[in-house]
């Protein structure tokens, strides 16, 4: 694959995907309430109140690939007590703080492993990952990697492939770099993994980078776009081909049990 697109999954993806925290496991010693859910985030919180209550984990129905072999699920915790390290040393142990792993499996008799972690940080105790889709030829599957900060506004998302073939995963920051590279220069762009084509390119809405301020409603200077569309990238090229003014989002993959995709 072009650019160095892919990487082994044995280390980290850049600072958010990373090794789980040394006692990070402990955590799901605590009696956790579990919730079913395919887009819902794990919190400690009591969404009425506010108030800190227990942890959660929420686990999601296992998506299948169109080839019939290949799934995946994720599994979200939202726990109490555990330890980070702080960036000026020693450690914290903040109130809520969230550990989200990806689970895929080769065939249907094949017991399901961890591919991916997504760790807490100091500036983003929370996180989620969305199952997208699987590919057409059930090669790739597309995940949105969420990471926020608990009690504040702050939060970010970045678009993620894993590659069944090769049991590895993109760096998050290579499709921006690609879309940069499309463009021919320099810039900040927001991109959203929305599915597959038929003919396996990844579909993402990409559009204007805004400033994180609430009250402005002009993108940011260097905004490699001024309106938002959906553009193709190529995974085998590592690419984008352009984009595509007439896109309509079609499900490859099937949740176990018949779910309605949202």
């Amino acid at each position: 694959m072009a650019d160095g697109s892919f990487i082994a999954l044995s280390g980290a993806l850049i600072a958010v995907l990373m090794p789980l925290p040394a006692n990070a496991e402990d955590a799901h010693k605590p009696a956790a309430e579990v919730v079913i859910s395919n887009d819902r985030a794990a919190t400690c919180y009591d969404g009425r109140t506010g108030a800190s209550v227990r942890p959660m984990l929420v686990r999601s129905q296992v998506l299948v690939a169109p080839d019939g072999k290949h799934r995946a699920y994720i599994e979200s915790l939202a726990a109490t007590g555990l330890k980070l390290p702080s960036r000026t040393g020693g450690w914290l142990s903040p109130e809520c703080a969230n550990v989200t792993h990806v689970f895929v499996a080769d065939s249907p008799s094949e017991e399901f492993r961890q591919v991916l972690t997504l760790a807490p940080t100091e500036d983003t105790l929370g996180n989620a990952i969305r199952l997208v889709d699987w590919s057409p030829n059930g090669r790739y599957l597309l995940l949105e990697a969420t990471m926020f900060q608990w009690a504040s506004d702050f939060g970010d998302s970045d678009p993620v492939i894993y590659d069944a073939r090769t049991d590895s995963a993109t760096d998050p920051s290579l499709l921006y770099r690609a879309f940069k590279r499309r463009v021919g220069r320099d810039c900040v762009v927001s991109l959203k993994p929305v599915g597959f084509s038929s003919d396996g390119k990844v579909m993402l809405e990409a559009g204007p980078s805004y400033p994180f301020a609430p009250e402005s409603d002009q993108p940011e200077s260097n905004s490699c776009l001024k309106s938002p569309g959906t553009w193709a990238y190529d995974p085998e090229a590592g690419n984008f081909t352009g984009s595509q003014a007439n896109y309509t989002i079609r499900h490859f993959g099937t949740f176990e049990g018949g779910a309605i995709r949202k």
